[in-house]
């Protein structure tokens, strides 16, 4: 399966039906991110699971669709390197911190963002909620420069990066809460539904050993008199 195609795919069904006219733009840019951090929290991704290699397809991707929306052709070593000057911007404090040490020095590797081989660590697992709410920071971002025309300052960059990566984590946090608080009364009403298919059964389980007992009872009563008869009958007059 191409990893780039599957991406596109995905971007492209996600936006299916809205016209590109300039006041849908907003709106379809933001079917396409939340489309993107889908993907890289994992979420129908299968086969190939949350690892840096499968990140960088994705934000690049969300890049060069996110450039047509607004009339930029990016190749994909355009994307590359409008991504890197987004993570260079914020600051390598900040995303070191944030992001953890080894996953910034992969994201601003040029090769590794553009081939997603030779140096970059394909396997690296990568945990679901930061990838969602990294590529969240990046589209938004990226969204913010192409409406200026590819003129923001790394100090713009840096503050509209920061802020939404924050927006994206609070966003992302609050989908857990609420898938949780989902599966938690699914998972009750299912426990439930068990418990009353169990005690449904229980009684008529019983129910039926009771009515097997009352017949044999009544069998055994009916041998017994019959016996009784016939001894009654066998005895000399």
């Amino acid at each position: 399966m191409d990893l780039d195609a599957t991406v596109r795919a995905r971007l492209e069904a996600a936006t299916k039906g809205q016209d590109i006219a300039a006041e849908d733009k907003g709106s379809k840019a933001e079917k396409a991110i939340w489309a993107a951090v889908a993907l890289s929290a994992g979420m129908g991704v299968a086969p190939f699971g949350i690892n840096i290699g499968f990140f960088l397809a994705v934000s690049s991707g969300l890049v060069i669709y996110l450039g047509e929306l607004y009339g930029y052709t990016y190749t994909k070593r355009d994307a590359a390197a409008l991504l890197k000057h987004l993570f260079r911007s914020c600051g390598w404090s900040f995303g070191a911190y944030t992001f953890g040490l080894k996953f910034m020095a992969e994201v601003v590797k040029g090769a590794g963002v553009i081939t997603l081989g030779g140096a970059t660590p394909i396997g690296m697992a990568l945990d679901a909620a930061l990838s969602g709410a990294v590529t969240y920071a990046v589209g938004f971002t990226t969204v913010r420069y192409l409406e200026k025309n590819q003129e923001l300052s790394a100090d713009e960059i840096r503050a509209e990066f920061r802020a939404r990566f924050k927006e994206g984590t609070d966003r992302l946090q609050e989908q857990a809460r609420e898938r949780s608080a989902e599966l938690s009364t699914e998972l009750s009403t299912e426990i439930r539904s068990r418990y009353e298919t169990a005690a449904r059964q229980l009684k008529e389980g019983t129910d039926t050993l009771r009515d097997q007992a009352r017949q044999r009872s009544t069998e055994i009563r009916s041998r017994y008199e019959t016996a009784v008869r016939q001894v009654r009958r066998s005895k000399p007059t």
